[in-house]
This record gives structure tokens, C-alpha cells and sequence, in this order.
């Protein structure tokens, strides 16, 4: 199992029908990770090693919006409305996805500092 570590600061998404298909980034984490607010492309990756690129949109409300490359790797990786994303920033410009399948998750991730 993957181990999450406190310092790779990231965000949590349960998916519903819109979030499948449009997933943001707060602001104050676009901020703390230093993503400015401007376009920014991003590595995707997921546990089996399979990474893209994404590309990231401002939205009014200074939210980073996932574009570009998202909606293929939803299609690739099988989410779904209910399943649990955490996006972790492992290195600059780099994000790991740790998918929970449905509502029910069976073992939670090792968080370690």
C-alpha cells in the first residue's frame, strides 16, 4: 500500500455525477502549493505508474479547474460517482491519485510525517 505523508499537502474528492467531470482545486491550496492563478499543467499519476498530463484553468472564484487530461483518466482509471480521490502533491507540478472505490473503504491509507 501506498503510504500518504503528511508533508505532500493534497485534497480529497468524493465524486458525484458533476465531480466526475469537473474537479477543482481549492484556492488556498492552488496558493500554498504554489500554482499561482494562471494556467498550469500538471503530472497526473496514478498507482500502477500510469501518469498524463493535465492542464489547470482558472475559474472565477480563483478555484484551479482540472481541464485537459482529466476526463481521460477518469475513463482509464473507472471513477465514478462515489468513489474517493486523494490528490496528493508528491513534487512540484506532480500529483498522485489515490482512488477508494464506492462509499465503503475497506482499508484506510498510512499517513506518516
Amino acid at each position: 500500500m501506498k503510504t500518504l505523508k503528511k508533508s505532500n499537502l493534497g485534497i480529497l474528492v468524493v465524486t458525484s455525477h458533476d465531480s466526475v467531470s469537473e474537479t477543482t482545486i481549492p484556492k488556498h491550496v492552488a496558493r500554498a502549493r504554489g500554482l499561482g492563478f494562471r494556467v498550469a499543467r500538471l503530472t497526473l499519476q496514478d498507482l500502477t505508474g500510469r501518469s498524463w498530463p493535465a492542464q489547470l484553468h482558472v475559474r472565477a472564484d480563483h478555484r484551479l479547474q482540472m481541464a485537459r487530461g482529466w476526463l481521460a483518466r477518469v475513463s482509464t482509471n473507472e471513477i465514478s460517482p462515489g468513489d474517493a480521490i486523494v490528490f496528493e502533491f508528491v513534487k512540484r507540478g506532480a500529483m498522485q491519485l489515490h482512488i477508494f472505490r464506492g462509499n465503503v473503504l475497506l482499508t484506510a491509507p498510512h499517513v506518516s510525517n
